[in-house]
């Protein structure tokens, strides 16, 4: 019997199948996938990574804790109210998405990053701003506002640059540890289209707080470009953050004492002159020797090899002694 089937026994196969009369083999249990799960494949989009700053900057992660500690204390003194300031995400997003989902309205400061390339972004949303003013003018704060698509007024507005002022201190201090970055306010803007800091497939880094003032929830977002922290890449890929030490009052007092107890040496300079060997070969007891200075004029004063005082030189009863008359200005 031939394998090969003609037309006929083709249209009629087709037809059975069609109509539901041809029974579907059943597949044996050895054949099927054992795993079903891992034959699914997951779509991944290569246009639009998701770059984690967790991931890989770690030590960044820790800078934003670090700002979180500083800002939560700066915002309860300011406001007079418990806050707690949160770090609710960090993540790489193109600048072109972040922008569009920005809430409106908000308020947008724009930032230098001295000695760093490129421009920040600062975002403190309307309830979080809405929230201040309330409790500045007396209310609770625990009111619920409407979002409404209008622009902030002077006095929110003035508000909110204090709030910022406080912000960028905060940042230059959370900082201060890995690089010294001089954060410094531009402009306050409330259109995302006057702050197109970098191209919109450019990735920015987008740090994520959640500011909570007893019970009222606001949120303040601080994106920087991915290039501008290019040069401190290797530094933010530690897992470690080296805290600067703080002064102690204590020590400091103890050694200031120690420093005064130490002796120092004090050298007075009557003159200088100058001689040839055959001069200083022919010298002899009573020779007098002419010096630089005069006999009425000041001399300088060493201490410890440096010249700080310019003085007359005279006796104090059997001792010989110097009259301090002016101060050596180093130049």
């Amino acid at each position: 019997m031939s394998e090969l089937l003609d037309p006929k026994e083709i249209d009629a196969l087709l037809s059975a199948v069609e109509k539901g009369e041809l029974d579907q083999p059943e597949v044996a249990a050895e054949d099927k996938p054992k795993d079903e799960a891992a034959q699914k494949v997951t779509p991944y989009d290569i246009t639009n990574p998701d770059i984690t700053l967790k991931g890989r900057m770690p030590l960044m992660h820790m800078i934003n804790e670090r700002f979180c500690r500083l800002f939560r204390n700066s915002l309860s003194s300011i406001l007079q109210r418990v806050c707690d300031v949160e770090l609710a995400e960090t993540r790489g997003i193109r600048f072109g998405e972040f922008l569009a989902a920005l809430p409106l309205p908000a308020c947008i400061s724009l930032m230098d990053l001295d000695p760093l390339e490129g421009s920040g972004l600062l975002i403190l949303d309307s309830h979080l701003i809405f929230v201040a003013v309330d409790l500045f003018c007396g209310g609770s704060g625990k009111d619920s506002y409407k979002v409404q698509s209008r622009e902030f007024t002077p006095i929110e507005m003035r508000l909110a640059q204090r709030l910022i002022a406080q912000v960028i201190e905060d940042l230059k201090e959370a900082w201060s540890s890995v690089q010294e970055v001089d954060f410094s306010l531009v402009r306050m803007e409330t259109n995302p289209q006057f702050v197109s800091v970098i191209p919109p497939e450019e990735v920015i880094m987008v740090a994520e707080f959640r500011i909570d003032v007893e019970g009222s929830v606001g949120k303040m977002v601080l994106a920087i470009p991915y290039f501008s922290l290019e040069p401190l890449r290797t530094v933010l890929g530690r897992e470690y953050m080296r805290e600067l030490r703080q002064p102690n009052d204590q020590w400091r007092g103890v050694l200031e004492q120690e420093l005064m107890r130490a002796k120092v040496e004090l050298r007075p300079i009557l003159g200088h002159a100058t001689l040839s060997v055959r001069e200083l070969c022919d010298l002899e007891v009573g020779d007098v020797i002419q010096l630089d200075t005069w006999a009425d004029g000041l001399i300088p004063m060493y201490v410890e090899g440096r010249p700080k005082f310019f003085v007359r030189p005279g006796r104090s009863g059997a001792y010989r002694a110097v009259k301090i008359e002016d101060y050596i200005t180093e130049h």
